[in-house]
């Protein structure tokens, strides 16, 4: 038995209402991550513990010998004021910049990504930092933005942003016991490699262009093998001159919009997509990971090759070939278009939802009547503007498509 003297560290195990007998309630324990100095001369009796800003009282301890579990039977005078029910929590990090660069000397060339990187983490035991204050088996979000710079670090060949999620989420997973399930965004801001004299690219240098590649990776811990992966392009901006019209639409009272077979069609595209597996993705075999695994398997995914292939799809459908182009008798058919060349051109995408705001130069003519208008000139606006959505897919699900609208 433990002398008067003696003092010792105990992890504090607690149950609600009556204390039921000592072998139910080991099975049944609910165990918070607060250690205490107990001294022996206070069991059993009652205490009052000062912990989380708040005091507990009427504490009633009963040492289980030989372990390091107390049983404490209390009344928490909070609890018959509380009306609230956590129904859904989860914490992270936003908006976590950083810049890679892979040095390739066989090529005699740098490769750079920026990105921005989004965590969110959920994990349904740390509800009681939410309830009760207590942060014990918490992963912080200072730990989760520096993990990201780890991650990236770790990637040690040219990696795409999709992959590096990936390998972000189940490193969480796989380091912290506490986390069930990772979300990852990732932003790629459009550096390209530079172009100098002679159309000649830059070893080491990089313009700014238009168009923002995103993805979103969700991975759960029961199903580590198959990551949800969803990639995307937002506000990637075309305009064409000519080869646009709009006609045959309902015109009454309310219409004020003329018909015309000409005019300049421009939208800020946003676009993501979903990708066609049947089984996992098994992107730990990818070169590029952590080594020089050149090894593969019949899942994987070229996805700087996919993103490639969908914007080459999208000019095409847009533009047209490049002296004749190809009219567009509007917005949405165009959509339409650019959809159903991604989805049957490209087979690793199972479907690709769209969203094109419809940007406007109106005509002007300047000076009144003075002047005519010839196609030239245009009063450019932003807001507000026409905003055109839908999706396209391989199959017939439409059902799925419009719950996702």
């Amino acid at each position: 038995m433990f002398s008067s003297r003696e003092s010792f560290f105990v992890r504090l195990s607690f149950q609600k209402k009556q204390a039921p007998p000592a072998e139910n309630f080991l099975k049944r324990r609910k165990v918070i991550n607060l250690f205490i100095r107990v001294y022996p001369t206070l069991l059993p009796r009652t205490v009052i513990i000062q912990t989380h800003r708040r005091t507990i009282k009427q504490f009633r301890f009963l040492l289980f010998e030989k372990t390091s579990l107390v049983f404490i039977e209390y009344t928490d005078e909070r609890e018959h004021h509380r009306m609230g029910f956590l129904t859904e929590h989860e914490h992270g990090k936003s908006k976590v910049r950083l810049g890679r660069t892979w040095r390739d000397a066989k090529e005699n060339a740098h490769y750079f990504v920026e990105w921005e990187v989004c965590v969110r983490l959920i994990s349904p035991e740390m509800e009681k930092a939410y309830t009760s204050g207590d942060n014990g088996g918490m992963t912080t979000t200072d730990t989760t933005r520096n993990m990201c710079y780890v991650v990236a670090q770790r990637c040690k060949e040219r990696t795409s942003m999709e992959e590096y999620a990936i390998r972000l989420a189940r490193t969480f997973i796989e380091t912290y016991p506490l986390i069930d399930g990772v979300s990852v965004t990732v932003d790629q801001a459009p550096w390209e490699r530079a172009k100098v004299r002679g159309g000649v690219e830059h070893s080491h240098g990089f313009t700014f262009s238009s168009g923002i590649r995103t993805c979103f990776v969700n991975v759960m811990r029961e199903r580590m093998d198959h990551p949800t992966v969803t990639s995307g392009l937002k506000d990637y901006r075309v305009l064409k001159t000519t080869q646009s019209g709009y006609e045959g639409y309902i015109k009454d009272k309310f219409t004020k919009l003329g018909e015309t077979n000409e005019r300049i069609l421009a939208t800020a595209i946003d676009c993501v997509w979903t990708y066609d597996l049947e089984g996992g993705i098994d992107t730990s075999k990818r070169k590029g990971w952590f080594g020089n695994n050149n090894s593969s398997n019949n899942n994987n995914i070229d996805y700087d090759l996919v993103y490639q292939r969908v914007l080459e799809n999208i000019k095409d459908q847009f533009f047209g070939d490049a002296q004749r182009g190809v009219y567009s008798p509007s917005v949405q058919a165009t959509l339409y278009n650019m959809g159903d060349a991604i989805v049957n051109n490209i087979k690793e995408v199972k479907d690709v939802k769209f969203t094109l705001p419809n940007i406007h130069f109106i005509p002007m003519t300047p000076n009144g009547g003075d002047h005519k208008f010839n196609d030239d000139v245009y009063i450019a606006t932003s807001e507000p503007h026409g905003t055109i959505a839908a999706t396209v897919s391989k199959r017939n699900e439409t059902a799925e498509i419009r719950s996702r609208l």
